[in-house]
């Protein structure tokens, strides 16, 4: 008698679980959502305390390349990828980045400097300008080591 009930009650759970998820939102369609495009001209500089080298340890797309040494995604979308190595003093320019939109924006930001430098800390430095203006300027520091990596969200008025 209790191994008829215990089976009664496991066949109502999961029976009723399995009716809950094939019934559920069947009639519902999904509401699809697109920012509009900005229309003005952003600039993207990006400046770093250490030289940024080339990644040994990722895994390349050829088997000859090595992994980026720095790479930049706006809201999920690659803009900028460089494999070579960059000097600390010169900064990285991304003139007319495309992709922002109006509204809430995401900037990811990935890099790598020297295994040398273990024992300095880092600092990047991203500054969004929007024609003239500043949009955006953020300061992030670094143990000695670690890859730099950083997400920026920033708000776009039309």
């Amino acid at each position: 008698m209790r191994i008829t009930a215990v089976i009664l009650i496991w066949i109502t759970l999961f029976g009723g679980l399995f009716l809950y998820m094939q019934l559920r939102g069947k009639n519902e369609k999904a509401v699809e959502y697109s920012k509009p495009p900005s229309r003005a001209i952003y600039e993207l500089r990006i400046y770093s305390t250490t030289a940024l080298e080339p990644n040994e340890y990722s895994l390349p797309k050829k088997i000859k390349d090595k992994g980026p040494s720095i790479r930049v995604l706006l809201n999920g979308e690659e803009i900028y990828v460089s494999n070579e190595r960059i000097l600390f003093k010169k900064p990285i320019v991304i003139k007319d980045v495309k992709g922002i939109s109006v509204g809430m924006n995401e900037l990811f930001i990935e890099a790598f400097p020297p295994i040398k430098s273990t024992n300095k800390q880092n600092a990047l430095r991203l500054v969004l300008f929007k024609g003239g203006g500043k949009v955006f300027e953020k300061t992030y520091w670094y143990e000695g080591g670690q890859k730099i990596g950083s997400t920026v969200l920033f708000e776009i008025d039309k």
